[in-house]
C-alpha cells in the first residue's frame, strides 16, 4: 500500500466519522452554529493537532489551521471549506473540501 492510499483511507476515515455528527438520527443535518457544528470543529480541530497544526475557532464560528513552516518568509497556501451541512446534504457536504 502506497503513502497516498493510506492517506486517501485515513481521509474517508475522518469523513465517515464526522457524517456520525448530526442533529438528526436518519440523515447528516449539521446547521450552522449548533452543538453538532461545534462538536465537527472540536474534532477536526484535534486532528490539526495530531497533525502538528495549531488551530482557532473564529468569532463567527469558522475553525482555521495552520501547518508552520521552518522558513520564516515561506509563502502561504490557503484552503477552505466548512464542517456545517444543509439538511440532507450528504456526508461529502463541505467536508471533503
Amino acid at each position: 500500500m502506497t503513502a497516498f492510499t493510506r492517506a486517501a483511507e485515513r481521509v474517508m476515515q475522518q469523513l465517515r466519522q464526522l457524517a456520525e455528527i448530526s442533529q438528526h438520527p436518519d440523515h447528516l443535518d449539521r446547521r450552522y452554529l449548533t452543538d453538532e457544528h461545534a462538536a465537527a470543529n472540536r474534532q477536526v480541530a484535534q486532528w490539526m493537532t495530531q497533525s502538528a497544526m495549531t488551530s482557532y475557532t473564529d468569532a463567527a464560528g469558522n475553525l482555521w489551521g495552520r501547518l508552520g513552516s521552518r522558513q520564516p518568509n515561506a509563502r502561504r497556501f490557503i484552503l477552505g471549506s466548512h464542517l456545517d451541512t444543509v439538511p440532507n446534504g450528504g456526508k461529502y457536504d463541505g467536508m471533503l473540501g
